[in-house]
């Protein structure tokens, strides 16, 4: 995802030359400024994005992201069950649904259409998840079910998606290979949604499903061994999937076979820089170069060069007001990070993420409150 400044000063002629000899940092803001009318006017980039921000108070919160300079712009806060902690976005991006992760002795989900003018969400309506202490969801690539895990009490649920973009009662709730999953903390489709990931944080594997019309079976073999799996990502082109441990603070890389849906050839390398402990999330960037993991423990945020092989290093670790980052995403033009801080300040942070080598630069904190534990931004149409 190297950015051609050459054919950029070419778009803009005897202009860009000039702007490319006299340039300061503060001009790089006017080429990103021309090269993003340039897209905008072919419909690849908005000028606005909206950011849905979530937690454990019981709110999800709306904002503008503007994707050239990455400001916030606060739009709209909605009650939302107890503790929202996890959000996910159908395919088509026009309903949202948050797990409610302690909502009494059941998780639930509620579900949500986003209005495609301003992102405005209006409840559908809300259903069980059939077990404890939901802290994940997953929307299968049809739009057709969800996945919910369950941290509290193990259970793997299958839920239907009605017509009308509602959720309906669990169709199917397993709880891994001989009924121990222990942990169950994210759930992650392929691209294909054959096949399905769930971390057994307690159980120090990852389930390996097949799925098939709503229908769960185990694959051969069933988990492969990983420590205390938390999140799971793969890389853009699934070659390869990267396990972060909550307890040991790892990177397990695992290459991937997307015709068979099994994880082999497990890596290792530490996901921290200091202090290890209580990591929790992964994700890779879209050009596949870059890799970043947040540890709560030294309370950082780790980035790391992909090479071809697939293999991740460390390259800089962001540490600068980050607290307990459960939670972190990258916008859908690739231009920015968004990182969730449960504690302290209770904020969000937006990071310019660097088009030639991912290095982070902070642009923002806006506060949110509510021990924020997720952020997703989308395109509306």
């Amino acid at each position: 995802m190297k950015h051609d400044y050459g054919s950029q000063f070419g778009r803009f002629g005897c202009f860009g030359l000039v702007l490319s000899l006299a340039c300061t940092t503060g001009c790089q803001e006017l080429v990103e400024a021309l090269h993003h009318h340039h897209h905008h006017s072919h419909g690849e980039t908005p000028a606005e994005e909206v950011l849905y921000v979530s937690g454990n108070g019981g709110t999800i919160s709306s904002f503008g992201l503007n994707t050239r300079s990455g400001a916030l712009t606060a739009r709209a806060t909605l009650a939302a069950g107890t503790s929202p902690s996890y959000l996910a976005f159908s395919p088509d991006e026009k309903f949202l649904y948050a797990i409610d992760e302690n909502a009494g002795d059941v998780s639930s989900v509620i579900a949500y259409s986003i209005d495609p003018t301003d992102g405005h969400l209006s409840l559908i309506n809300v259903a069980p998840t059939g077990g404890q202490g939901a802290p994940h969801l997953a929307v299968h690539p049809s739009g057709e079910w969800i996945v919910a895990t369950h941290y509290g009490s193990g259970e793997i649920s299958v839920l239907p998606i009605r017509d009308d973009g509602g959720v309906a009662e669990p169709r199917l709730i397993d709880k891994g290979p001989d009924g121990a999953c222990t942990n169950a903390h994210q759930a992650v489709f392929d691209r294909t949604g054959d096949y399905l990931f769930v971390p057994c944080l307690g159980s120090d594997y990852l389930i390996q499903y097949k799925f098939e019309a709503g229908q769960l079976s185990y694959n051969d073999p069933a988990s492969v061994t990983t420590p205390s799996p938390r999140h799971l990502a793969f890389d853009p082109a699934e070659t390869f999937a990267y396990v972060i441990s909550e307890y040991d603070s790892t990177l397990t890389w695992f290459a991937y076979d997307a015709a068979t849906g099994i994880l082999s050839n497990p890596q290792v390398i530490d996901s921290y820089q200091t202090l290890a402990g209580s990591s929790a999330h992964v994700v890779v960037h879209p050009s596949g170069e870059w890799l970043y993991a947040s540890n709560r423990g030294e309370n950082s945020l780790g980035l790391f060069s992909i090479d071809a092989a697939g293999t991740p290093s460390p390259v800089a670790f962001q540490t600068d007001g980050i607290d307990t980052p459960r939670d972190f995403s990258i916008d859908p033009s690739g231009k920015f990070l968004i990182l969730a801080n449960q504690n302290g300040a209770q904020d969000v942070f937006v990071y310019r993420i660097a088009r030639d080598d991912g290095q982070l630069t902070r642009i923002g904190a806006t506060p949110v409150g509510g021990n924020p534990t997720f952020t997703g931004a989308i395109e509306l149409p």
